[in-house]
C-alpha cells in the first residue's frame, strides 16, 4: 500500500518535520513551482503542487498550526478553492498510478475533504451521523460524529476513508441512525439485494443488445473524407479519438450504445 500525507486545517504541524515528510514522499524543494511533485517554502507558508491536482497549493501556518489550504492560480495567484483538508500522495507518478485507482476513483474521501460542522456524513459500519468537528483526545485527533440519543462515535484520522459526505434530497434531514442496533446492516442488506437485482437487470439489457442486429453503415467514402478535409477548424486529440471511436460503432452490424460527454463550449457539436 502507498503512503500519504494527511494535512487539516487547525492541525499542529512542524514545518521542518513536514517538509521531510515531503521529501519522503518524492517530492523536491526548489526555489519556484514548475511542475508536480515540486514544494518550496516561503517565510511561513508552504507551496506544493501535490501529484494529483492539476494547480498548486498553498498552505498557511500560524504559529506551526495549520491556518489555510487553497488551492491558486500560479499565473495570477488567484485563490480558487479552499480546503479543510489536503491528501498528499506520493510524487513518483508509479505509486500514482495506484494511488488513483485505489483512492482517488474508488475511496469515498474525496466527498468528505469540504466537509463542514453540522453536515450529514456516513460511515461504512454505523451508518449516518452528523458531523460536530475535529476533537483532539489524548494527543490523537479524531472525526466526531454524532448519531441517534446522542450517543458520539470518534473516528481517528487515519480512518477518514470509511467516512463520506451523505447525498440526499435537499432541504430534508436524513434520520440519524442508532450504533447500538443492527438498523444499519440491514439498511446495508436491503440496499445490497437492490443493486444485485438492479446489475442482472442492466445485464440483460446489455446481453439483449448484443445479439440483437443493427444497421452497419459503409466506411467513409472519398466524398466524407474530402469533407472532413474542408472542416475550417482543428480538432483537438481528444475529438479526433471520439470521431473514430463513433464511426467505429456505426460501421460495426449491432446497435450503438456509446455517450459523447463533455462541458459546454468544448466541440461536442463538432464531434456530431
Amino acid at each position: 500500500m502507498f503512503e500519504t500525507l494527511k494535512v487539516y486545517l487547525g492541525q499542529r504541524l512542524d514545518i521542518k518535520e513536514f517538509e521531510t515528510k515531503l521529501i519522503t514522499l518524492g517530492y523536491n524543494k526548489t526555489e519556484t513551482i514548475n511542475t508536480r511533485g515540486e514544494f518550496s517554502r516561503k517565510g511561513g507558508n508552504i507551496i506544493i503542487y501535490p501529484s494529483s491536482y492539476d494547480l498548486p497549493v498553498r498552505m498557511e501556518f500560524d504559529d506551526q498550526v495549520v491556518n489555510s489550504i487553497r488551492v491558486f492560480n500560479p499565473f495570477t495567484g488567484d485563490i480558487l478553492e479552499e480546503h479543510r483538508m489536503l491528501i498528499i500522495l506520493p510524487a513518483n507518478l508509479s505509486s500514482l498510478r495506484k494511488a488513483q485507482s485505489l483512492f482517488l476513483e474508488t475511496s469515498p474521501l474525496s466527498n468528505f475533504l469540504d466537509i463542514e460542522e453540522g453536515d450529514y456524513v456516513v460511515h461504512v459500519e454505523y451508518g449516518i451521523g452528523k458531523f460536530l468537528g475535529i476533537s483532539r483526545v489524548h494527543g490523537q485527533d479524531y472525526f466526531l460524529i454524532e448519531y441517534a440519543d446522542k450517543n458520539k462515535l470518534y473516528v481517528p484520522i487515519k480512518d477518514a476513508h470509511l467516512l463520506q459526505k451523505y447525498i440526499g434530497f435537499a432541504g430534508r434531514a436524513p434520520r440519524l441512525n442508532k450504533l447500538d442496533t443492527k438498523e444499519w446492516k440491514r439498511i446495508k442488506a436491503r440496499a445490497q439485494k437492490g443493486i444485485e437485482s438492479f446489475a442482472r437487470e442492466l445485464l440483460e439489457i446489455q446481453a439483449k443488445r448484443a445479439i440483437k442486429k443493427g444497421f452497419a453503415f459503409s466506411p467513409d467514402s472519398e466524398w466524407q473524407k474530402e469533407l472532413e478535409r474542408d472542416f475550417p477548424y482543428k480538432e483537438t486529440p481528444d475529438q479526433i479519438k471520439a470521431i473514430q471511436e463513433v464511426k467505429k460503432d456505426m460501421e460495426a452490424p449491432h446497435p450503438m450504445d456509446r455517450l459523447i460527454c463533455g462541458d459546454v463550449g468544448y466541440g461536442k457539436t463538432e464531434v456530431a
